[in-house]
């Protein structure tokens, strides 16, 4: 019984002797091979130097490296990829750099294994990134300029009127990159022999104004007309000022800053006859007015907007906002009256009694007036006339013999 078990025993420590002295074997063929070629499973910035020796591999590198790793840095803002040639930034393969480093690589793998060292490098592939080298200049300067091209303003939310219909339209993040972070983390991935996408760091700048802040200016608040004759387009550009302006709750808006002028200028006369047309409303409206600073307060709970807007001889402002009170809605009327021109008689004694000339034929004159109405349900409750322009008739002048006017 002792013999076969002991039988045994000895036949496995031969296949344990045979197996270890294989490996060693091996591993001593390859080392050898290697010290002349690297092995097949080595790829180094996407090509395979396996079965080359170090001239070969470095002449490989050399002539295949733009073509299988790239010549362009990627960059990543915004979820848009920016491709940037190498060139451009001074960037370069360094092949005999990436050579050492694939060498060191290759020591470092089977640190503490010398003995097997060349059977356990071998197996999966052995991806090794290329040594890069740059200008940190050009790289500086390049992302300047991309940082020039792709920052970009906050677009706050917007109140638009479009005849007696509003629109809202939604704000826009801003975009800022920052610069000097943006350059570390493009650095570190040179370092790691990597091109990207590399995604720069940005900052997202948030808009004054958003769809939440206006979404319930829906209600007209006041409203005031005054005539206004001559100098249209002066006015209009005044008006365009103040036209779509939004005031916060709380917040305090100064009408220099609406017009984009100096504390110190003098309002002209088409910036003062709107102002205090603005101001008028705003009263009304429930705002707070500091007439000597030139400033509107919004105290109330919603946000609300100024329309301003001229029509034939009238300008008109608008406070839009909330209204507390939902049974009655106030509007703007314009309600035209024609005056019909009159005939007018002028005697001429050279024509005949059956004879007549025209002279100058007349025109139609008109009236017109701007209202606040007020309604409930439907119905017009009150009417309030702000603004009158008046355009008199003129006369149709004929010619007429002496007999034909009788007294």
């Amino acid at each position: 019984m002792e013999k076969p078990r002991r039988n045994y025993y000895h036949g496995l420590l031969t296949v344990f002797l045979a197996v270890v002295i294989t490996i060693t074997t091996a591993s001593f063929i390859l080392a050898q091979r290697d010290a002349r070629i690297y092995p097949s499973n080595i790829v180094v910035g996407g090509i395979n130097i396996g079965n080359l020796d170090k001239n070969q591999a470095l002449e490989r590198l050399q002539s295949s490296l733009f073509s299988s790793w790239g010549n362009h840095l990627q960059l990543l803002i915004d979820g848009k990829i920016i491709s940037i040639p190498l060139a451009l930034l001074g960037i370069e393969y360094n092949p005999v750099a990436t050579i050492e480093k694939t060498d060191k690589y290759l020591t470092e793998e089977a640190a503490g294994n010398s003995i097997l060292k060349s059977v356990i490098i071998r197996g999966k592939t052995r991806q090794i990134s290329p040594v890069l080298s740059w200008q940190e200049e050009l790289i500086t300067t390049h992302l300047k300029q991309v940082k020039e091209t792709y920052d970009r303003p906050a677009q706050e939310a917007r109140f638009v009127i479009k005849a007696k219909n509003y629109e809202y339209i939604a704000e826009h993040l801003g975009l800022s990159i920052d610069l000097y972070a943006s350059k570390d983390c493009l650095v570190k991935e040179l370092e790691a022999g990597l091109l990207g996408p590399v995604e720069l760091v940005y900052n997202k700048i948030e808009p004054r104004l958003t769809l939440d802040d206006i979404k319930n200016i829906k209600d007209v608040l006041a409203v005031a007309v005054i005539t206004s004759y001559g100098n249209g387009n002066e006015m209009d550009d005044v008006l365009k000022h103040f036209n779509e302006q939004i005031i916060l709750p709380d917040e305090t808006i100064h009408i220099n800053d609406i017009l984009k002028i100096n504390q110190a200028e003098t309002l002209t006369n088409s910036q003062l006859k709107a102002t205090n047309l603005v101001i008028k409303a705003a009263k009304q409206a429930g705002l707070i007015i500091d007439q000597d600073k030139l400033q509107i307060t919004n105290h109330l709970k919603s946000a609300i907007a100024i329309a301003a807007s001229r029509e034939d001889n009238f300008i008109c402002c608008q406070i839009i906002g909330e209204s507390s009170n939902k049974t009655t809605k106030i509007s703007l009327l314009r309600e035209e009256e024609i005056l019909p021109a009159k005939t007018a008689y002028v005697i001429d004694r050279k024509l005949s009694p059956e004879k007549q000339l025209l002279i100058s034929k007349g025109t139609d004159g008109t009236v017109i007036n701007m209202y606040k109405v007020e309604s409930g349900q439907g119905k017009e409750t009150a009417r309030l006339l702000l603004a009158q322009d008046i355009k008199p008739a003129v006369d149709t002048i004929l010619a007429v013999g002496p007999d034909r006017i009788k007294k």
